[in-house]
């Protein structure tokens, strides 16, 4: 079979280049607290110490970060589809 199919270790880095890209779009202080709180696994309480901000501040902008996320991909994905 001459066909060419991507290996799971291709689709994955595919998507993480995607993921990557994404990031790439956000502030940097919404990047800054999507790393802390998902990619480090830190308490609200945590980021709050390290970005010196409130607690409410830091809840309000890890919202506002996962809703640009969720917008970007919406917007790749209807251009993806035209």
């Amino acid at each position: 079979d001459s066909r060419s199919t991507a290996s799971a270790e291709d689709q994955v880095l595919g998507q993480n280049g995607g993921a990557a890209a994404l990031l790439e779009g956000l502030a940097d202080d919404h990047r800054e607290v999507l790393a802390l709180r998902v990619v480090a696994d830190l308490s609200i309480e945590q980021v709050a110490g390290i970005m010196g901000k409130s607690q409410g501040a830091i809840k309000q902008l890890q919202r506002r970060a996962l809703q640009n996320l969720k917008d970007q991909t919406l917007r790749r994905n209807q251009a993806h589809h035209e």
